[in-house]
């Protein structure tokens, strides 16, 4: 049920259109999103139950904003503060569950809070609300990497898959802090990430 709802191949539509420049790529996209939302409201349905795979489909969707408007500042996916909005409120609603499950679930999704308030502040004019969400992404990322990264690299979660999607995520984080040309994280932070990609 969540796989297409995860959004995985959005960035992929979205680096066609930058390869090739057919217009019907970003019309695809912009009609997937609209469809949807329709058929998904808010809350409401499996594919809100769950605040990882809300992240999930969060991060992906960024990323392919990222990518389009790196390429074409005139380029836009629609409705695309309204749907952030919606997603980071539901994350923000159960970050508690997620940090108490001591596992992926808590750093997607202060990740998710992370880049999302990252992206608000470059791109609305919410600025209070974007800096609560990248304050409260940034303190959970420092307390989860620090308690479920050991020293040495290994990971809560012994399982090479989860491993692999703490790197990811992880990356995906540190791109999107210089990119918006926010602090650095802690040297814990920095230390227990490199012994994980190690």
């Amino acid at each position: 049920i969540w796989e297409l709802s995860r959004w995985n191949w959005a960035s992929k539509i979205a680096r066609a259109w930058q390869i090739s420049g057919d217009e019907s790529y970003l019309e695809f996209l912009n009609n997937w999103l609209e469809s949807w939302s329709i058929n998904n409201p808010v809350n409401y349905g499996f594919n809100w139950m769950c605040g990882e795979e809300i992240s999930i489909r969060l991060i992906n969707t960024l990323i392919s904003w990222r990518i389009i408007k790196k390429n074409d500042k005139s380029k836009e996916i629609n409705n695309i503060e309204e749907f952030v909005i919606q997603h980071l409120e539901r994350i923000n609603q159960t970050l508690i569950y997620a940090k108490t499950q001591n596992n992926n679930h808590w750093i997607s999704e202060a990740s998710a809070l992370f880049i999302g308030g990252i992206w608000l502040s470059k791109n609305t004019n919410k600025k209070k609300l974007a800096k609560a969400y990248e304050i409260k992404g940034r303190k959970n990322l420092e307390e989860s990497i620090k308690k479920l990264i050991m020293e040495d690299g290994t990971f809560a979660q012994y399982s090479t898959n989860y491993h692999r999607f703490l790197i990811d995520t992880i990356t995906q984080v540190e791109l999107w802090r210089q990119w918006g040309n926010k602090k650095s994280f802690s040297w814990t932070y920095y230390n227990r990430c490199k012994s994980a990609c190690l």
